[in-house]
């Protein structure tokens, strides 16, 4: 796709087939409501005119779409250093720590992931509300993507509901497994009616299926490092899974033992689809060295 960025406007050649601008945006998941305002707005313009719901876009159109405007800040930045995996106009990947949680769970509490996101954008000079695509537990640390423009935040929405994006994690757990083992696990996953936050196997549960391979062994620690691959995103999928297989998670004190001062769990890799380049995007973060990977 033909684009670029200049000024907080997004301009772009249409490649499709002839079909109003309205059919168009849908195809980006737009909801009803933000197409309204785009129209309403003028923030759509072909030849420097506004489109209306019903402008036939054509084939080689330039569109102009402001849509890179300052956002209004939804987070109090929290200086804290932040790791930065990998960033675009679109896209921020961070390396969250082990002990943060993603957004506030109601409490108030102003030390968040979120809140640290805040800040790097304050300090960045970037006006961008903090939209992540997806949460990673508190005691799981690794690669967390956030969206930094709201005309793409449902198209990835969808994308992850879809599992089009990918993401592989690396997990210490109890237990020496033979190197090259893999086991895909297919269990649906529901709430635990007898203790609040814990999930557990449950045939009236979402589906939910994980597949893992052993990495590395260590049969005198009796442990084992294993790559876990999402084929289902549900709340606490890798941990019960594992736990099911009786190889809890290491430090795990929900599903196993505190055997470790954190859950040896991390986000390793993820891989989108950039909408506007067309191409694969890969990242990888490097694991803490108690994982034994290094």
């Amino acid at each position: 796709m033909d684009f670029r960025i200049e000024n907080d406007v997004l301009q772009l050649r249409y490649q499709g087939e002839r079909m109003p601008c309205e059919q168009w945006l849908q195809q980006w998941h737009l909801s009803r409501p933000s197409r309204s305002r785009l129209f309403q707005q003028r923030q759509i313009l072909i030849r420097d005119q506004p489109v209306l719901p019903q402008t036939l876009l054509q084939p080689g159109d330039w569109l102009t779409l402001r849509i890179f405007g300052p956002q209004a800040v939804d987070e109090k930045p929290w200086d804290y250093p932040l790791r930065i995996v990998a960033e675009d106009e679109l896209i921020l990947a961070v390396s969250k720590p082990s002990g943060i949680i993603v957004h506030s769970d109601g409490t108030g509490n102003p030390h968040t992931l979120a809140h640290a996101v805040a800040h790097y954008y304050l300090q960045s000079g970037q006006h961008c509300s903090v939209r992540p695509l997806h949460r990673l537990d508190e005691g799981t640390s690794g690669i967390l993507l956030f969206c930094k423009c709201p005309f793409f935040q449902p198209w990835f929405d969808a994308q992850m509901a879809q599992k089009a994006i990918s993401r592989t994690y690396l997990a210490l757990v109890e237990g020496a497994l033979p190197s090259g083992f893999t086991r895909t696990v297919s269990q649906p996953i529901g709430r635990d009616r007898h203790q609040a936050g814990k999930m557990r196997i449950s045939a009236t549960g979402k589906p939910a299926q994980t597949r893992f391979e052993v990495i590395r062994s260590w049969p005198r620690q009796r442990r084992s490092l294993l790559r876990c691959q999402l084929k289902t995103g549900r709340t606490h999928q890798i941990r019960v899974h594992l736990a099911s297989l009786g190889h809890p998670v290491v430090g795990d004190r929900l599903y196993g033992k505190a055997d470790a001062e954190r859950l040896m769990l991390h986000s390793w890799q993820c891989r989108w689809q950039d909408p506007l380049r067309e191409c694969v995007r890969q990242i990888s973060d490097p694991p803490a060295a108690e994982f034994g990977l290094l």
